[in-house]
C-alpha cells in the first residue's frame, strides 16, 4: 500500500509541477500586458525571460488556434494546478494530520480522555 502511495505522489509531482508552472508563468504574462490580455497583445510582448518567451508563444497560438480567451486557458490551467496541489497537500501527503487539528486529541493515546459526550441515544430517541 504504501507503494502505491508513493508512486501516485510521485506522478502527482511529476504532473502537478508543470500545472503550477505553468499557473505561475500566466500570472506573469498577465501582469505584463496592459488592458485586455489577447493574442495580439501576446504576441507583442518584448520578453526577455528564456523560459516565458515559449511558454507566451503557446498560449498566443492556443487562443488562436481554439478561439479561447486568456480567462478560459487560465481558469482551466488554475483549475488543474490546484487539483495536483490539492493532492500533493492533502490527499497523498503521509504527513497530513488534519484530525489534531479538528478532535484535538492524541489518536496514538488511547488513554487520553476529555471529548465526545455520553449521548448514546440522539436527539431523536
Amino acid at each position: 500500500m504504501k507503494k502505491k502511495v508513493e508512486e501516485k505522489r510521485e506522478y502527482l509531482l511529476n504532473q502537478g509541477s508543470g500545472y503550477i508552472a505553468f499557473a505561475a508563468s500566466l500570472e506573469k504574462i498577465k501582469s505584463m500586458v496592459d488592458g485586455e490580455v489577447t493574442a495580439k497583445a501576446i504576441n507583442d510582448l518584448d520578453i526577455k525571460d528564456a523560459e516565458l518567451q515559449p511558454i507566451a508563444g503557446k498560449i498566443a497560438s492556443i487562443m488562436t488556434k481554439e478561439g479561447l480567451s486568456f480567462a478560459e486557458i487560465e481558469e482551466e490551467i488554475s483549475g488543474a494546478a490546484n487539483y495536483f496541489n490539492s493532492q500533493l497537500e492533502h490527499h497523498y501527503n503521509v504527513d497530513f494530520n488534519p484530525r489534531a487539528e479538528i478532535v484535538g486529541d492524541n489518536y496514538a493515546d488511547s488513554y487520553e480522555k476529555g471529548y465526545g459526550n455520553n449521548d448514546v441515544k440522539g436527539p431523536d430517541a
